[in-house]
């Protein structure tokens, strides 16, 4: 005996929601239900609050860890370049009088030394 979607449906049309089997509703599971639906507010809008902290932190982390490391390599790249440019005008102006190129490289050079420190030594002796 084979049947089909047509059967089927004539089957089911004369059964109710509840004879075949689907949940009825009862008062207990309602306020369950509402406890439910608080507790997922309460979590949401907890996490509505939350969310814009997390975004800013995440931005932070980021450029602490990202940028910081690609400009620590461009404040010394450029600070190289910055000596070099210093050393050929200290000895192009070397007997102009009051030029002081050779204060004017050595402010360079100790500013120089310092990110030097800074960015590079001071971090290596953290690690031994």
């Amino acid at each position: 005996m084979s049947t089909n979607v047509v059967q089927i449906r004539q089957e089911l049309s004369g059964i109710g929601m509840n004879q075949i089997g689907a949940p009825r509703f009862e008062p207990s599971r309602g306020k369950a239900l509402w406890r439910g639906i608080k507790w997922l507010v309460s979590r949401t809008l907890l996490v509505a609050i939350a969310a814009p902290v997390g975004f800013v932190f995440g931005i932070v982390c980021w450029l602490v860890c990202v940028a910081w490391s690609i400009a620590k390599w461009m404040l010394l790249f450029f600070g190289g370049l910055d000596l070099i440019v210093q050393f050929a005008m200290m000895v192009h102006h070397w007997h102009s009088p009051r030029m002081h190129p050779g204060w004017t490289f050595l402010e360079h050079f100790a500013g120089f030394a310092l990110f030097w420190v800074i960015l590079w030594e001071l971090p290596r002796l953290g690690r031994r």
